[in-house]
């Protein structure tokens, strides 16, 4: 997300880029959610390798 300049897309409100990261990561509890993120990410452009 950093690295792609995507942490303002995904910020909520007056959240710091630190809270935000946290917040992702508590979000990402199952690989469905992972799986979903990572969707999300591959659509902005995002490359897993």
């Amino acid at each position: 997300i950093m690295s792609n300049r995507l942490s303002d897309r995904f910020k909520r409100g007056d959240e710091s880029v630190m809270d935000m990261m946290k917040r992702i990561k508590e979000e990402i509890s199952t690989d469905a959610i992972a799986d979903q993120w990572q969707n999300k990410l591959e659509e902005f452009g995002v490359i897993f390798s």
